[in-house]
């Protein structure tokens, strides 16, 4: 404590001066009992004629805004505000404690022999001889990091750009990436395309988007962990792929063939392709290849035109009688084929139009005599149909050995179309599986199977078992049918006779909508009897013969007189005739 001199003015009794000074120290000497002061404390007493001042001087105030800054990768320097009555400073780990003491008034620190990108902590003290401040705010600081180094481009596409790199020593805490346009074999201006935001923490980058056949030029640069950025790596420069057409077109549609009467030769005709395979417009085709062969099963097909053709019709001239299947492809200007098409046509009288499934021998065909809703111009889409057929993953029928789902769909759009032909004329084959001398998935010996499998088809209501015809030698069971739709092949009860196992439906509606129009008879028939049927009003009048039915072994009836007027509503016996037995029942008109 400094006291200064009492100064007084004219006389002054010495002894009444001593008495004044005692009180003014004995008066400080109460205040400073318990109390610590940061600044310098003033005490003045007033008498008659004398005037005391005395001065304190206590511990400093603890400095204000303590900061760090990084100034390199091993450097950080310290820094805060200069507070009075000091004799220094000193500077504090966060974790270790004392680290250095500076003179008075120096208020920045330079701290050295530090490692890259790392946190640090301190905080800083005021002192004098009476004593040290508390603690100045901390604060936190990394150094700044290395910049990447060994930057590499690996790869390429026609539209993207791999880049490769190794994080600077110390590493880094995320990556800015920064592009420019090529400029006569130098970088043009560059710019980020990745930043902090971005939260690039691998020392790989993809760059997407890009445009066929273009250099690009890159460097990387790295942050700190208070995303402080460094300067830039090396450079590295890579160009895309040139574009190279890969999109297929599609397959031709409306494919159909016309035999010449003697059939030495077969016409075939499609309609163009405006589509590729991704549905978007096909602007570069050239032309379209035939391909032939004379066994569907083994997908082997030959080219047959010498060269590419751009009509929509081509003539083989040299079948002379032999049977040999078609399928047309079309080709761009990249050379790019169209996929093999499911639509196969055939050189039989029929000129079948068939669609094939994976196995290569389950298939649809149908013959030119019913094949017109495939076509848009006899049928009521404006489109062509492609038929499909698709194995369904799950079981749908109790004693289902395989299933398959027979679909058309619009070329155009690929819209299901319920497709009913004609008649019951297309030949549904289905393929089924041996394993071991057994038909898989059961106990048939595979040469029973032409006595143990059948068919069943699902009519929308329910399943209709149908008998077939089996091939054995090809492992197949054939029906003929008007409808597509689920069919099965099924362990089959065993009939020894003739029997009627389904009439549906009971009730129906025969108005040409489609829906209903007949009533059918199916029926087992192992011996391979006649049958024959009638239908006769409750009166006993005749009214019809049945027709043929809409699948194998069945019979139908479309609501009509033999003389093709309409039956009225009602009730009406059906009479099923076999070896000289009847089986009676009645159906009704519903209209």
């Amino acid at each position: 404590m400094n006291l200064n001199k009492v100064k007084g003015a004219g006389k002054m009794n010495s002894k009444r001066q001593n008495s004044i000074f005692r009180i003014v120290v004995f008066t400080i000497s109460l205040l400073l009992i318990g109390m610590v002061f940061y600044t310098p404390f003033l005490v003045a007493a007033l008498s008659e004629d004398i005037y005391c001042t005395v001065i304190i001087t206590q511990i400093p105030s603890p400095p204000a805004n303590f900061l760090g800054t990084a100034l390199s990768t091993t450097t950080i320097q310290w820094s805060w505000d200069d507070v009075a009555n000091e004799d220094g400073y000193r500077i504090y780990t966060s974790t270790d404690g004392f680290k250095v003491e500076v003179s008075t008034d120096i208020t920045i620190w330079s701290e050295g022999g530090l490692n890259p990108n790392t946190l640090y902590g301190r905080y800083v003290k005021s002192f004098n001889g009476f004593g040290e401040s508390i603690s100045s705010n901390p604060d936190t600081r990394y150094t700044l990091a290395n910049s990447p180094t060994g930057l590499s481009s690996p790869n390429s596409t026609q539209t993207s750009i791999s880049l490769s790199w190794t994080a600077g020593t110390g590493g880094n805490t995320r990556y800015a990436v920064e592009r420019a346009p090529d400029n006569s074999g130098v970088p043009g201006t560059w710019g980020f395309i990745r930043t902090w935001a971005d939260n690039i923490t691998t020392s790989t980058f993809t760059d997407n988007g890009l445009n066929y056949d273009t250099t690009y030029w890159y460097r990387i640069c790295g942050y700190n962990g208070d995303s402080i950025i460094t300067s830039a790596g090396n450079i590295v420069s890579q160009t895309t792929l040139p574009f190279i057409d890969t999109l297929l077109p599609r397959e031709p549609s409306g494919l159909r063939g016309t035999l010449s009467p003697d059939r030495s030769s077969i016409t075939l005709n499609w309609h163009a392709v405006t589509q590729n395979i991704d549905g978007t417009p096909c602007t570069d085709l050239a032309g379209y290849n035939i391909y032939r062969t004379d066994n569907i099963h083994l997908d082997i097909w030959t080219l047959v035109n010498g060269s590419l053709i751009t009509d929509l019709f081509w003539t083989d001239t040299t079948i002379n009688g032999q049977v040999f299947y078609y399928t047309v492809k079309a080709e761009d200007s990249s050379n790019n084929e169209s996929t093999n098409a499911t639509m196969i046509v055939d050189s039989t009288p029929n000129t079948n139009i068939i669609a094939l499934a994976t196995d290569f021998y389950t298939r649809i065909l149908t013959p030119q005599t019913i094949n017109s809703p495939l076509f848009r111009e006899t049928n009521s889409y404006n489109d062509d149909l492609v038929l499909t057929i698709t194995q369904p993953q799950i079981t749908i029928h109790d004693d289902t050995i395989c299933s398959f789902l027979f679909a058309a769909n619009t070329y155009t759009d690929n819209q299901i179309i319920n497709c009913v032909f004609p008649g019951p004329e297309a030949d549904i084959i289905l393929h089924y599986p041996t394993s071991n001398g057994f038909v898989s998935g059961t106990d048939i010996f595979a040469a029973q199977a032409n006595e143990r499998l059948a068919v069943s088809w699902h009519n929308g209501v329910e399943w209709i078992n149908i008998e077939g015809t089996v091939d054995t030698d090809n492992q197949t069971i054939s029906i003929k049918s008007k409808y597509l739709g689920y069919y099965n092949i099924i362990q089959k009860l065993i009939f020894t006779k003739f029997t009627l196992t389904k009439v549906y439906p009971r009730i129906f509606s025969p108005n040409n909508d489609g829906i209903n129009d007949v009533t059918n008879f199916v029926f087992e028939n192992p011996t391979n009897e006649t049958v024959t049927g009638k239908i006769y009003d409750l009166s006993g009048s005749f009214v019809a013969d049945m027709l043929p039915g809409e699948i194998t072994n069945s019979l139908c009836w479309n609501g009509r007189f033999k003389d093709g007027r309409k039956a009225r509503s009602g009730v009406y016996v059906y009479q099923l005739k076999v070896n000289g037995k009847a089986i009676n029942g009645t159906v009704v008109v519903a209209r």
